[in-house]
């Protein structure tokens, strides 16, 4: 087992790592986006739940840290704490040696999505953190059957709704692992109500805000996943090819060869085989499946696996990003990708044109959280979203003129044909432009 020197020492290298890698990463849209609706806080959203939200309010606080620190601080700590959270659960699960858990540790923050992304503010960063509380608890109060373990279960889970919906995953994998393991029985029954009042009771955000407006949030998500009428191969192949690589070929073997035998392995197969069967009828986005990610990790038997070849695998996987970020082809797809360096370049030549309008909710939160001054994107420009639902579609009067910073080959809203629309300025290099529309 760890010493309490050992988790101190790996909890100050992780922070500083982390700290680190986030100064040389310049914040994304997505971030900024979160961050916008921490400064329009609601009992939950259209787009995720509200978790994500009052992280990025709480920052604000923390005003002596410079921005690319700011808004993504209690994402980092909170990622930080997660490890170690699911470090206990895997020793709960097979009670390793001192070095089983570090390799545990190395392998765990070697992955893209748990490590190196847990410094980014998305709601995949509590998902994951409130995932492996609810993890450790199902393990804790099958052994102590105490109550308290049995309300803390329920807190978690409730909480883990209230981070991102992936989290009702968590419940038909977890019995799957139950009955694999042949412990079902092991469930006191008297204290399971005690998990549903209370994962109820920290899901009511949630649940009040969704009331309030139709179920939009849940059946947007449904919709988003479930209902393409069509199949293209891409969609499962690139998925799988997507999980395979982050998770590592070598490891992804190790946790298919122990199905039978592991019933951890087989809650982590069973997302994977969920979010799968999900590609033959949408795009899945390689992020959707983070806690098979983390679930496999507390899976994995070290004792077995080949450390030489799956070690060898990340140093070649890192180098290779390391390059391609240098190269001029990398450099070209950073720019595509809405980030806070890109956008500061353009900040001088478009702020002084006004009332000004954003092309999509992740550059117009960006300059928004760049320059102190909001931008909104253009009503029904793009995919409806947050920005959408606090702003209606102007009626046009005579006179009236605005300026919209706008991607070239993106479609006009119909609402904008009564317009005249004069072209003021061009950035080839990010494929936008600076349009004045008039309404003569």
């Amino acid at each position: 087992m760890l010493t309490k020197k050992d988790v101190c020492l790996v909890f100050v290298f992780l922070i500083v790592a982390k700290t680190l890698i986030a100064f040389f990463i310049p914040v994304v849209g997505d971030e900024s986006y979160y961050w916008y609706w921490g400064q329009n806080l609601q009992l939950s959203y259209f787009d995720h739940p509200p978790i994500v939200s009052w992280l990025t309010s709480a920052s604000e606080t923390l005003s002596f840290l410079p921005d690319w620190l700011r808004v993504r601080s209690f994402f980092i700590l909170l990622s930080t704490f997660s490890v170690f959270v699911w470090l206990k659960a895997f020793q709960r699960s097979y009670q390793p040696t001192r070095q089983a858990s570090l390799l545990f540790l190395l392998f765990f923050n070697l992955n893209p999505l748990l490590g190196m992304g847990g410094i980014f503010a998305t709601p995949d960063v509590p998902l994951i953190f409130f995932w492996g509380c609810s993890f450790y608890f199902v393990l804790r109060a099958l052994q102590t059957q105490k109550w308290l373990d049995y309300l803390l279960l329920g807190l978690f889970l409730g909480l883990g709704f209230c981070s991102k919906y992936h989290i009702v995953l968590f419940v038909p994998t977890i019995l799957l692992y139950l009955a694999v393991s042949k412990q079902l029985r092991k469930i006191n029954f008297k204290y399971l109500g005690i998990t549903v009042a209370s994962g109820f009771v920290f899901s009511l955000p949630v649940i009040i805000w969704n009331y309030q407006n139709n179920w939009e949030s849940f059946l947007f998500q449904l919709n988003h996943g479930f209902t393409r009428n069509l199949y293209k191969w891409e969609w499962s192949a690139s998925y799988l090819m997507g999980q395979i690589l982050l998770f590592s070929p070598f490891l992804i073997y190790s946790i298919v060869r122990a199905w039978k035998k592991s019933e951890l392995s087989t809650m982590a197969l069973a997302q994977w085989a969920f979010f799968f069967y999900s590609s033959t009828k949408a795009p899945v986005e390689a992020n959707w499946p983070i806690a098979a990610q983390a679930q496999g990790a507390a899976a994995l038997d070290f004792k077995k696996i080949n450390l030489k070849l799956s070690l060898g695998y990340w140093i070649f996987i890192y180098l290779f990003l390391i390059i391609f970020v240098c190269s001029p082809f990398g450099q070209e797809k950073i720019r595509n990708v809405p980030n806070a360096t890109e956008v500061k370049r353009i900040l001088p030549d478009i702020l002084d044109y006004q009332p000004l309008y954003g092309p999509s909710y992740q550059i117009s939160s960006l300059i928004h959280y760049l320059s102190g001054r909001e931008v909104k994107k253009l009503p029904r420009l793009g995919r409806y979203d947050f920005y959408d639902r606090l702003q209606e579609i102007p009626t046009p009067v005579k006179g009236d003129k605005f300026y919209l910073l706008k991607h070239a080959n993106s479609w006009w809203p119909e609402w904008t044909e009564k317009y005249k629309k004069t072209e003021i300025k061009k950035f080839k290099e990010y494929n936008l432009e600076l349009i004045l529309l008039e309404n003569e």
